[in-house]
């Protein structure tokens, strides 16, 4: 019996600490971590060119360091954003696109923002 709790603790650990997931320099991945206002479990390209992950984080559960995500971790394909878009389906209302797909200005999680300013 203490053997499996064991088996079955140490594999929280792995995933609580990302060793399923290292960095390009064998860091584990750290999930969940934030950044800017979002919450990933996940591979991000937010801000950054290639994917990436925390490898630490702050007490508030921020990311305060980074690397690079190998390819065998989960990725991310959202991008999310503060872009400020206006289209006639929407009536002319500028809304923040909070969650895009990559490459795209597809917006699948928006909300309203103001007209003389971009979102927060």
């Amino acid at each position: 019996m203490k053997i499996c709790l064991s088996i079955i603790f140490f594999a929280q650990l792995s995933w609580v600490y990302g060793e399923s997931c290292q960095t390009t320099d064998n860091q584990g991945c750290v999930f969940p971590f934030k950044f800017r206002e979002n919450t990933y479990n996940k591979c991000t390209k937010a801000d950054w060119n290639t994917y990436w992950c925390a490898t630490s984080v702050n007490n508030d559960g921020s990311f305060a360091t980074f690397g690079n995500c190998n390819n065998d971790c989960s990725m991310d394909v959202h991008e999310p954003s503060n872009e400020c878009l206006t289209t006639v389906s929407n009536n002319g209302v500028k809304w923040c696109a909070i969650n895009k797909y990559p490459g795209t200005s597809d917006a699948f999680h928006f909300e309203n923002c103001d007209m003389n300013s971009q979102c927060a």
